[in-house]
C-alpha cells in the first residue's frame, strides 16, 4: 500500500511539474469600434422599430479581426479580438445610432420580447480587410431587409456596401478605417429605413 502511495504521489508530482513548462496563453488585445461620428438629420417616424442581431457566415460570426488575402484565403489577425463577436458589435453600434438620430419612436434589440411595428434584419457580407494584388482595403457590405410586423409582409430590401484603400495593414490604420466605413454604413441605413 505505501508502494502505491509512493508512485501515485510520484506520478502527481511529474504531472505538476509538466504542467508548469506549458507555455502561457498568447497575449491578445481586445477593441471596440471608434466612438460614432454618425450625425443625421431626420424626420423620426411614429413607429417601434426591432434590430435583429445581423446573420453572418462563420468567418464573420466571431471575434476574430479578418483578412482575405488576394487568393480568397481567410485569415485572422493573430492576438486580436472585438469587444464581442462582430454581428452584436454592429448590431449594437446599429441601435445606438438609430436612436440618437431619433429615427425611430422606439428601438429595441431582438432579446427584448415586445411587439414592434417594424422589424430590421441584416446579413453581414463583408467586414473585413480585402488584399488586393495592387493593394490593402477595408470592406464593409450589409444587405438590410426591412419588415412591417403588423402583417408580415417586407417593406423594402437593399444591399449597403463602403470600402476605403489603407496605408498599410497596421491596426493603426485599419481600426480607424473600420470605424469610419461603419458610420458611413450607419447614415446610409438609417436614412434608408426612416424613408420607407
Amino acid at each position: 500500500m505505501k508502494k502505491l502511495s509512493r508512485v501515485s504521489v510520484l506520478g502527481l508530482s511529474l504531472l505538476l511539474g509538466a504542467c508548469s513548462i506549458l507555455p502561457s496563453a498568447p497575449k491578445v488585445d481586445t477593441y471596440q469600434l471608434a466612438p460614432s461620428n454618425v450625425s443625421v438629420q431626420v424626420r423620426g417616424l411614429p413607429l417601434s422599430l426591432m434590430v435583429a442581431t445581423p446573420y453572418a457566415n462563420r468567418y464573420l460570426s466571431h471575434q476574430r479581426l479578418v483578412v482575405v488575402q488576394a487568393n480568397h484565403e481567410v485569415q485572422a489577425y493573430a492576438g486580436v479580438r472585438w469587444e464581442d463577436e462582430l454581428p452584436n458589435v454592429f448590431r449594437n453600434r446599429l441601435i445606438d445610432d438609430l436612436r440618437r438620430a431619433q429615427a425611430y419612436r422606439t428601438v429595441v434589440n431582438d432579446k427584448e420580447t415586445v411587439k414592434t411595428d417594424r422589424r430590421l434584419t441584416t446579413d453581414i457580407l463583408a467586414y473585413q480587410v480585402q488584399m488586393t494584388e495592387q493593394q490593402a482595403m477595408a470592406v464593409i457590405s450589409v444587405d438590410a431587409n426591412l419588415f412591417d410586423n403588423k402583417n408580415a409582409s417586407v417593406i423594402a430590401s437593399k444591399r449597403f456596401s463602403v470600402n476605403s484603400s489603407l496605408d498599410s495593414t497596421q491596426l493603426s490604420d485599419v481600426m480607424p478605417t473600420l470605424g469610419r466605413l461603419n458610420d458611413q454604413i450607419n447614415t446610409q441605413i438609417i436614412q434608408w429605413a426612416v424613408a420607407q
